[in-house]
Order: C-alpha cells, then structure tokens, then sequence
C-alpha cells in the first residue's frame, strides 16, 4: 500500500492506473468519492483567498498600533491623555482580574495607578526589543550571545511585511558603533505546493556593512579568522534546505509570537505559563514514577505468593 501512494506522488498519472484496475463498483464509489474531494479543493481555495484578504484588511489594522507602539519605547513625545487612559484601563483591568484569580502569588493591593502613568518618560524604554528577544525561549537559546547584546541594545524597532510570495522582516537600529546599516532585512519567498505544504524557495539577507574590529560572526583564533556563533548571522541568505527549513521556522516565531506581543514579551509575562507547563511535566513525571513503583510492589507481592506456595508443596 505504501509503495503504491510513493509511485503515485512521484508519477501523478499513476493514480489513475491504480483507480482502473479496482472492481468496478469500488471503482465508482472512488469516482464519487473524487468528485467530492475537488468539491472541498474549490472551497478551500475560496477560504484561502478570503482569509488573505481577511489577513490584508487587519493588518492595515494593526499598523498604526505598532507605529504608535515604536512611538512611545523611542520615547520621541510625551504620552498622550487617551494613552494614559488605555493604561489606566488595562492596569484596572489586571487588578480586578488578580481579585477574581485564586492565584496565591496574585498582589494584594491594586497598583498605583496615577504613580505609574503621570511620571514623564523622556527617553522611551531602553533596551525593549532586547529584552523582548531575551525572554524568548527560542531566541534567547539559540541566537543571541553576550557579544551579541551590545549591538541589540540599539535595535529599535522589528517589523513584518507580507508579500505576495513570502514576507520580509525588517530590524531597525539606532546609529551606534558596529555597523553602519540602519536598517537589516530578511526576505522569504514561498511557494504553495500541491500537497499544500509551504515550501521555503528562498532566503535573502542583507549584508551587514561591519566597521573595522566589529564583526561579532567572525573571532580570532590565533592567527586564523573564525566564524563564529552569533545573531546576525540570521542575515545570511541560505541555499541549504534543511537549514532554510529551520530558519523559515524561526523567523515565523518573530512574525507570529514575537512582533505581536512585544509587550508581553518585554514584560515577561510568559514566564508564568512556562513554569506552570514545567511544573505540570513534573507531576505527570511523578505520577508515571508511582504507577511503575506500584506495578513492581505488586509484581513482587505476586512473586512472593508464588514462592510462598512452592513452600508449602514442598
């Protein structure tokens, strides 16, 4: 069977053979079968192209909220009275939400609210992409090194265009002492197979403009020049598929998790639900472990019944 679905994707005529030599009523009940399987492609399809425009219609949605966002951690004007007012909001609404909760590590006492929101911020929030990336498990893991750190705290500003083949993501950065791009990109172009699997066709990045002594993907061994491990190599373009893969997916969690929920990434307020997850793991780790314990006790307390009536035979 599983010959026969491997000769049918290599060679897309095989399944009409396969079809024609079944019984001819299993035949005309493929047939059927058939004709639905199209009727569901052509819905899919529509659904796909609404969803596209559904995706198109919000983003142009989301865009003046991220530039609003890059506004206030760049810290260019004073908060406006109705942005105070949303963080009023939302800080009234967490409070009344710890109320409810029977979370024991919930705060006792609502925040001040008018301390928090009337002190003026002149110089925006340092470092907030940083430490959004540093929360990160993914991120923080995999790509970014303390001689990295440096230069990330001049990363202003992530964005995330879609194209009509892929997306490209953008990384701004304030003027600062490594490189003298101000901005990085990072193109994905994709393509919609026929089993509907998005395949990564290519990546393209930008190349870094290093200033002498600076490149932090290259370190001195000896006399040798090393690559070495570091978040900008993420701007390497990439042929190898595998890694094209992995880096496809990487880049999806900045487009997905990240660049959305900046805040709650700056914030750390993920760390609560990692350690809950990690918690739960442990449970079920010890569950497992006294459900092995009691299978032994209970293997033992049959064999010892066992030897125990050997005794007395004998």
């Amino acid at each position: 069977m599983m010959d026969n679905l491997l000769q049918m994707i290599a060679n897309p005529k095989a399944h009409l053979e396969f079809v024609n030599k079944l019984p001819p009523k299993i035949k005309a009940r493929t047939r059927a079968l058939q004709g639905l399987e199209e009727e569901h492609k052509t819905l899919t399809t529509a659904h796909d192209a609404e969803l596209k425009e559904l995706e198109k219609k919000y983003a142009a949605l989301y865009t003046p909220l991220y530039n609003e966002r890059k506004e206030i951690v760049a810290g260019k004007a004073a908060l406006t009275e109705e942005q105070l007012e949303k963080g009023k909001a939302y800080l009234l609404h967490k409070a009344e939400k710890a109320e409810d909760s029977d979370d024991e590590d919930a705060p006792a006492e609502k925040p001040d609210i008018k301390a928090t929101l009337t002190a003026e911020v002149s110089k925006g929030i340092p470092e907030f992409w940083l430490t959004a990336l540093t929360n990160h498990p993914i991120w923080s893991e995999i790509m970014i090194h303390s001689w990295d750190q440096p230069i990330l705290k001049h990363l202003s500003d992530i964005e995330s265009h879609d194209e009509p083949q892929g997306f490209r993501l953008t990384f701004h950065f304030s003027e600062n002492e490594f490189f003298e791009n101000r901005s990085l990109t990072k193109t994905y172009k994709v393509v919609n197979t026929e089993m509907d699997i998005d395949d990564v066709e290519q990546i393209i990045g930008d190349d870094i403009k290093w200033k002498d002594g600076k490149n932090v993907t290259k370190k001195k061994a000896g006399k040798k020049i090393r690559p070495q491990e570091s978040f900008f190599t993420f701007f390497n373009s990439l042929v190898d598929e595998d890694k094209m893969q992995d880096d496809f997916e990487l880049a999806s969690s900045l487009k997905e998790q990240i660049i959305p929920r900046a805040v709650e990434w700056f914030c750390d307020e993920f760390a609560d639900d990692e350690e809950e997850e990690e918690e739960e793991d442990e449970e079920d780790e010890e569950e497992d472990d006294d459900d092995d314990d009691d299978a032994g006790k209970k293997s033992n307390s049959k064999g010892d019944k066992e030897k125990n009536e050997e005794c007395k035979q004998q």
